[in-house]
Formats: structure tokens, sequence, C-alpha cells
């Protein structure tokens, strides 16, 4: 027998559907191994050793990990593909039986489908111990700063709270920053709109310059004065200059773009979108099977894979008009610490399209699996094209500039409306300041 070892019971699930009668798949439910609840658990004179103990929740988890190892001969240790997974595959591999001396392999699913799962099968590699020891740090981390400050909060607001190593940083940062904001002088300034005509079209300008000095240095007391001298200044409106302007589709969805997006468009925090992200991972009910519906959800990486790639293009071309598929495959650039071993935030399957599924999905799983596919489609689209046209009136040292965006040509944007555009509507632009 062939045992596979993940995290998660729904992920255990998704992957039976796919891995063969050969196999037996059980879930390690998350942490089996951890620092002491009610202690420090780190010895801190004796080089920050963890001291780490099994949890008491997990103890009948352990003993079926037990059990079940002795009747494999290979046994692959499939948790999640990040420092936590890491560490969990360590601990689990700690308390695997050796009896019977089985073949034991970490192996990682990027996707679960059913060439995730054999992809990982056919390249099963060692526990990385300098992933798992980067996780040691974190959680030694975690527990120092946890143990020292949280008193501190107790007697100091109340009872209950816990500081994180991340979370306390943060907040003395938007603290120092909101003392910058309590010393900061406001300077008040005005803004002037003139309405003016050519050749029968009417549109308002906003005033750049007075007497060549830019209004944001104006002295907000002068302004009746000014209002009056620009009403009683003679005009003369250049030519309307007309411009094309691209704007390229974003990159695909990674960790932080997600949690950004979801955000805006839908005011969700962190915490929930990658909560029901992980849902998505690790697999739903579609068409009575569970399926994973996109790639690992914590990556920085904006690569896909050359076969998601063919797959979206493909799906481009037969769904849209072929000028919405750009000509080449677009390639965007990852951070220079990226890990590239992972993909983008990408749906496993590009036909699974989110309105054809979305009965089998929660409202807010629909949410995000529809914001992940659109951003995956409109990464290969066409740029979206702007008629830009520029007006500048001026009257001697007075200056008032218009600005108006129409749009040509939607291109990604007929998929994907959430990037800053200046008009997605097609109508006729009105016209607003453009700032030199």
């Amino acid at each position: 027998m062939k045992l596979i070892i993940v995290e998660s019971p729904t992920k255990a699930k998704t992957i039976i559907n796919y891995a063969g009668k050969d196999f037996k798949v059980i879930s390690s439910k998350g942490h089996i191994i951890d620092l002491p609840e009610k202690e420090l658990g780190i010895d801190i004179d004796n080089d920050f050793k963890p001291v780490f103990i099994p949890i008491k929740s997990k103890k009948t988890v352990i003993a079926t990990i037990k059990k079940e190892s002795l009747k494999a001969d290979k046994i692959y240790i499939a948790t999640d593909p990040d420092r936590e997974g890491e560490a969990i595959a360590y601990f689990i591999n700690s308390v695997i039986d050796k009896g019977k001396n089985p073949d034991i392999k970490r192996v990682l699913f990027y996707e679960i489908t059913k060439k995730g799962i054999k992809n990982g099968l056919d390249n099963p590699r060692e526990i990385n111990e300098k992933l798992v020891n980067s996780q040691f740090s974190r959680r030694i981390l975690d527990r120092i700063v946890g143990y020292k400050v949280s008193p501190f909060l107790w007697k100091s607001i109340r009872t209950g709270l816990s500081a994180g190593r991340v979370q306390s940083v943060a907040l003395r940062i938007i603290c120092e920053k909101e003392d910058l904001i309590d010393k900061f002088i406001p300077k008040k300034f005005f803004k002037i709109k003139g309405h003016f005509e050519k050749n029968k079209i009417e549109f308002f300008a906003e005033l750049i310059k007075f007497d060549g000095i830019k209004t944001t240095d104006l002295d907000i007391g002068d302004k009746t004065k000014i209002e009056k001298e620009l009403k009683d200044s003679n005009y003369i409106i250049g030519d309307f200059k007309t411009r094309n302007k691209n704007q390229s589709p974003p990159p695909p969805f990674i960790t932080s773009t997600i949690q950004q997006t979801a955000a805006n468009v839908y005011n969700f925090s962190a915490k929930k979108t990658m909560r029901i992200a992980q849902q998505l991972y690790e697999g739903l009910e579609i068409n009575g099977k569970s399926t994973g519906l996109i790639t690992y959800m914590r990556t920085d990486s904006t690569r896909m894979a050359d076969e998601a790639m063919e797959s979206i293009r493909d799906y481009i071309e037969s769904s849209f008009d072929k000028k919405y598929l750009n000509e080449k495959q677009r390639v965007y650039k990852s951070g220079k610490n990226a890990q590239e071993g992972h993909e983008a935030i990408r749906p496993s399957d590009i036909k699974l399209i989110p309105d054809e599924i979305q009965d089998s999905l929660s409202k807010d799983q629909f949410k995000i699996y529809s914001l992940i596919w659109k951003r995956t489609i409109a990464c290969q689209m066409n740029d979206a094209m702007f008629s830009v046209t520029i007006a500048d009136i001026t009257a001697e040292k007075h200056l008032f500039r218009a600005t108006g965006n129409t749009m040509i040509f939607d291109g990604f944007l007929s998929i994907y409306p959430y990037s800053k555009t200046a008009n997605l509507n097609n109508e006729v632009p009105n016209m607003s300041i453009d700032e030199e």
C-alpha cells in the first residue's frame, strides 16, 4: 500500500479522487507537534532552543499515522508547499513508525488536480531542513514576542489581548505615522473650474496657474480677488490635442495582490480572503466530485506553467473575438526574491467557468474564484485603448487645462474591469484636471 499524508481532511477527500486504488490518504488535521501551551518552551540561554511536544488533542491523529504507516511500503508526506507545511512534514516524519523501513518522501501538490497529484508524486524529494528551520525561527519569534509583550497589554489595556511578531512592529509603524499626522500643519488651498465652449462643445477645465503661480501655492485669502480677475480675462482656447494611450492588463494574482484586490472590490479582510482561497485550493464538491479549483494561494511568483498558458490563450481565442488575444504570451516579472518554483494563483482548469459552477460555491467563494478566473484570463488579453484629449486655455499668465478620455477598445477590461481607468463606459468624456 502507498500512503499519502496531508494536512487537511478536505484536501484528503479531493486527492483520493485522483490518486488511484493503490493509495490511502489520511490527514494530520494541521499541526501535530508544537511548543507547549502554558509555558515559554524556549531555552533562551541555550541558543533559543525550542522544546516541541505532541499536541494533546492530536493523540488519536498521531496514533493513526503510526498505525497506517506500518501498513505502507511507500509514504508520501504531502503537506502544503510552504515553510509551515515543511515543518508539519518534519514532525509527521518524526512520528511515523519506521518498523517496516518504508520509503518516505516529501511531495508537493501545487494544484489538487489529477495532473497536479501526478506531478507531485513523480517528483518526490527529501524534507528541506532549511525551510523547517525557517519555520522554527518564525514560531520561536512568535512565542517570545507573545509571551513578553502580551502581559504588558493585559495590564495596560485589557486581559485576553495577544501580541504578534508582525502585528507589534506594524502597530509601532502606524503609531509613528499617526504622530506625524498629528504634528502636520495643514495648508488650505482651493480649486477653480471654468466653463468653456469651443466648436459648440462645452466643457469644464481647472485652473492650473494664476499669473504664472501654481494654484497650490496661492493664498486662499486671495480667492475672491483671483476669481474676479479670471472672470474679466479674455481666453484663448488652444487646439484639442488628441493621442492614444494603452493600458496593459495586470499580472496574475500573487498572495498580496489577491488580498488587496478582494479588500478593494469586496471589502474582505486578508484573513477572510486567504481562508476562502484555501477552500478553493483544497477542493469543493463540483458536479458530485471533490475538485481543487485553484493553484496554491501562498505565492509571490507571477509565473504560470506553459500548459496553463496555452489553455488560457486557447480559451480566449475560442470565446472572444481574435482581436482580444495578445499576439504573444505575456510573461510577467516576479519580485527578485520570488520563489519561482511556485506558480501564480490561477484556476486549476480554466474551463471551470465561474458562472457555470456558481451553484456549487458559496457567495463568497464565487466572488474570490471569479476574481482569480477573470484576472487569469485578462493577463493574456490585449491592452485597452483610450483616446486622450487635452485642451489648454490661456489668458496671459493664467492657465486652465482640461483632459478627457474616451475608450476606443476595451481589451482586457471587457472581462476584468477592476483596474484604474479614466472611463469604463465609453461615454462622452468629462473634462478634468491633468496635472503638469
